[in-house]
């Protein structure tokens, strides 16, 4: 995998290749990689396959991050629900008292 391409330090868009695919990059630290009207002009004016690569890189970590996060609460449920506390609780639900919870 090769780094970025050379490219001025003012650049709006920064790109690497992986192979035959073309990583775009928005470099605008100053604005915190903000997208004024002048960006979008530039990007609707793009290409659509690239635009559509740059949606995918920029919505594409926020599926992963929430895919993550419901793959980690999946995991805490489950320990959960096979824990003792659990079944504690749920035989005080059904025997109408209150229940006590050790943890782990």
């Amino acid at each position: 995998m090769s780094g970025f391409t050379q490219a001025p330090a003012t650049s709006a868009v920064l790109e690497r290749r992986e192979g035959a695919i073309a990583v775009l990059t928005l470099n605008r630290p100053e604005r915190l990689n903000a997208i004024n009207l002048a960006l979008a002009e530039r990007l609707a004016a793009a290409p659509p396959l690239a635009v559509r690569g740059i949606k995918q890189v920029l919505f594409g970590d926020t599926l992963d991050a929430l895919r993550r996060a419901l793959d980690a609460e999946m995991v805490r449920q489950v320990e959960c629900f096979c824990s003792p506390d659990a079944a504690g609780g749920l035989s005080a639900f059904f025997e109408k008292r209150t229940p006590v919870f050790r943890g782990p």
